[in-house]
């Protein structure tokens, strides 16, 4: 409306030094400031500037219409903020991750984004103490960085084979300890190659291994 009245009295031959016009066009220029400011906080994007910027424009008066994409902007800047404080929250590593991205292609300046970071950071350190354990089937290093994993909330998710893996090796470790405490040459037959066939560290077979071979030493003995 005031670019149009302007636009008007100048076609119309109105001296610029009119004062109305000239207030006016004083008034077009500290709107065209206002509208870059939002414009510049949209950009970057800064959330706390925006909100500033568009109550500044709020309180100068301008129409909603001349907001509306500041306002979009700043729903969708609280949106990806509101992810991303969901991945804090939750340990997700997922969640994280895709909130970081989106908000990095967004262009979001850093402060936004450190928290995030360093909480993706810590729990990529973990899974990846995880992922080490599991591989190598070390009974005592999978349960502690188990329990440091669900110490530190990561989600079940993300524990789940791990999880399985410390029951299957519970499991086959106790069968070898069944096999040592009864003697018995069958059962520790089965459970010294189902732990190797599995993996097993050989700290865990050794004292099993070493009681099978002995009772086949004594059995070939007693039947020579």
């Amino acid at each position: 409306m005031l670019e149009e009245a302007i636009r008007e009295s100048q076609s119309a031959g109105l001296p610029a030094a009119t004062a109305l016009l000239k207030e006016a066009l004083a008034v077009q220029g500290e709107i065209e400031q206002l509208l870059a400011k939002v414009k510049a906080c949209i950009d970057q994007p800064d959330l706390e500037l925006l909100k500033l910027a568009i109550q500044e424009c709020e309180n100068a008066g301008l129409p909603e219409r001349d907001l509306n994409d500041a306002h979009a902007a700043q729903s969708h800047i609280e949106h990806l903020l509101a992810q991303l404080q969901e991945g804090i929250m939750q340990k997700d590593i997922l969640v994280l991750r895709l909130a970081l991205q989106q908000c990095q292609e967004a262009r979001f300046p850093e402060q936004y984004l450190a928290p995030a970071m360093a909480v993706r950071h810590a729990i990529e350190e973990l899974l990846e103490k995880l992922r080490k354990a599991t591989e190598i089937k070390d009974i005592r290093d999978l349960k502690a960085a188990i329990e440091e994993c669900q110490g530190a909330g990561l989600p079940a998710r993300d524990l789940s084979n791990a999880v399985a893996e410390r029951d299957a090796i519970d499991g086959m470790l106790a069968k070898l300890r069944l096999g040592i405490e009864g003697k018995d040459i069958l059962i520790l037959t089965a459970a010294v190659n189902e732990g190797q066939s599995s993996g097993l560290p050989e700290r865990d077979l050794d004292e099993a291994a070493t009681m099978k071979h002995n009772i086949e030493q004594k059995l070939w003995f007693c039947l020579r």
